[in-house]
């Protein structure tokens, strides 16, 4: 294996071996499923144990002069299509590197070095939305002009659901070559968006789905990158099973645990200034992205999550926040009506109108009068259009 650092998908791993290993390898193959789940490396080991110059029962070797191009992105039987932005290009017979700045090359570069040593991390150029049809072109001219002596020639696509995305021109300039591929070529298409793919392109592949990492090897990934255990298992609860997102939030965990403290003020406190902090807080965060937004809420719910466990079960063991133990139990007895079920259901509510272009600071103040609500059990007066009226 040319990545130490990767967990591999047992089963995945086994039936592509057995495809390799009985000659029967698809001429087109789909990796999909949630971000930060492998799949990128999975591609790249595949790549690799096909073109090893000595390869082993459970992979590549990872040494040979082979499987160090191809870890370092160099070998001439692997083609990378990814997403690049549109920069000078003006037609669809432009060669795609006119579409990368002097700084987006180098950029693109500095990743793929990052890549060779990190299965995780991501390979995406700013202001790049498509694959563009010259990046297809040129590919299938290549394909068909060139020989391959030794190995498999392995067309490597990420980010695929971009091939159809604002429109399906790139998807409809491969789907001849993916159905009818050179002798010794594969298409290895990865994507975290699936429903984006067309039907005629999804119909060409061997699907393969890769499930979310379980949060066990997170957490483990986290304190290797000294994360505390209790931090660790905060974020990894956040990143849902990406190992990416996850790595990413770790830089920011103190910010986020600032962020709960400021909603769990404002859910036991009738300050407007309190409020209005949230208001500002969370109109920050969508500015920056709904993303950021996101990871706002999720941390919320969790907390929520926790009250809910603290209320129904006694012990500790399930809990997410477990350096808030004692802050839990003290608010299960201060609050003993508190229906912290329904305060989840309000945090996602809220968030999902959010992203439906509601109103920010209206969607904040209700939620936090609805929370208080469900929490202290008091009926706060919630302004209506009568009091315009009346």
């Amino acid at each position: 294996m040319i990545y130490d650092s990767l967990l591999i998908h047992t089963k995945i791993w086994k039936n592509l071996l057995d495809s390799v290993n009985s000659g029967r390898l698809p001429h087109a193959l789909l990796l999909h499923g949630n971000d930060g789940s492998g799949k990128e490396a999975h591609a790249i080991e595949l790549a690799a144990l096909i073109n090893c110059d000595i390869p082993s029962e459970n992979g590549a070797c990872g040494n040979c002069p082979s499987c160090k191009k191809i870890k370092s992105f160099q070998h001439g039987n692997i083609k990378l299509i990814l997403p690049y932005p549109r920069g000078k290009i003006s037609s669809s017979d432009d060669p795609s590197i006119r579409g990368l700045t002097e700084k987006n090359i180098e950029q693109l570069r500095e990743m793929m070095v990052n890549k060779g040593k990190d299965p995780y991390v991501r390979i995406e150029i700013e202001n790049a939305r498509t694959i563009l049809i010259n990046s297809i072109r040129e590919v299938k001219k290549d394909l068909y002009m060139s020989s391959i002596d030794k190995g498999w020639t392995v067309v490597l696509i990420f980010n695929a659901e971009k091939l159809c995305i604002p429109q399906a021109t790139a998807a409809n300039a491969l789907l001849k070559v993916l159905e009818e591929p050179p002798e010794k070529t594969i298409f290895i298409l990865v994507t975290s968006e699936v429903s984006a793919m067309v039907d005629t392109i999804r119909s060409r592949c061997q699907q393969i789905y890769f499930p979310p990492l379980a949060n066990s090897f997170i957490e483990e990934k986290l304190t290797q990158h000294n994360v505390s255990e209790d931090k660790a298992k905060v974020i990894s609860n956040i990143a849902n099973g990406d190992i990416r997102l996850a790595l990413n939030l770790s830089g920011n965990i103190d910010e986020l645990f600032s962020d709960l403290k400021l909603i769990i003020k404002a859910c036991y406190s009738p300050s407007p200034n309190t409020w209005q902090a949230v208001t500002n807080r969370t109109s920050i965060l969508k500015r920056k992205s709904l993303s950021e937004l996101s990871y706002f809420f999720r941390t919320s719910i969790l907390y929520m999550r926790d009250l809910y466990l603290a209320t129904h079960e006694s012990s500790n063991d399930h809990f997410i926040f477990t350096n808030l133990t004692d802050h839990f139990r003290k608010i299960v007895i201060d609050y003993p009506h508190a229906n912290w079920n329904e305060c989840i259901n309000i945090l996602e509510n809220t968030f999902e109108n959010i992203q439906r272009n509601g109103y920010l600071p209206l969607m904040i103040t209700t939620m936090l009068i609805e929370l208080k609500q469900q929490i202290v059990g008091e009926k706060v007066k919630v302004f209506t259009i009568h009091d315009w009226i009346l």
